[in-house]
C-alpha cells in the first residue's frame, strides 16, 4: 500500500510528464474548453483528500492513457518531419 505522500508524487509525475509532452508535441492546452488534464488534477485532489484508492487508480489510468497518446502522436509527428 502506498503513503499519502507517495500517492502524491505518483500522480504530480503523472501530470508533469503530461504537461512537458505537450510542449514537445506542439499541443495547447484548450484555452476556451475545459481542459482534461484540469480535470483529472482536480480528480485527483479529491481523491487524495477522501484517501480513495479506487478513484486514485482510474485517475493514474486515465494519465498513463494520455501519455500513451502523446507518446504516439510524438511518433508520428517525426515520422513526418522524416526523421
Amino acid at each position: 500500500m502506498l503513503s499519502a505522500n507517495e500517492r502524491h508524487r505518483l500522480v504530480d509525475r503523472a501530470v508533469r510528464t503530461v504537461r512537458e509532452m505537450r510542449i514537445e508535441t506542439g499541443i495547447r492546452s484548450s484555452r476556451g474548453m475545459r481542459d482534461a488534464l484540469f480535470d483529472i488534477e482536480i480528480s485527483a485532489i479529491m481523491a487524495e483528500a477522501s484517501c480513495n484508492d479506487d478513484d486514485l487508480k482510474a485517475i493514474l489510468l486515465d494519465l498513463a492513457d494520455m501519455i500513451r497518446a502523446l507518446i504516439v502522436l510524438d511518433g508520428k509527428a517525426e515520422i513526418l518531419r522524416g526523421e
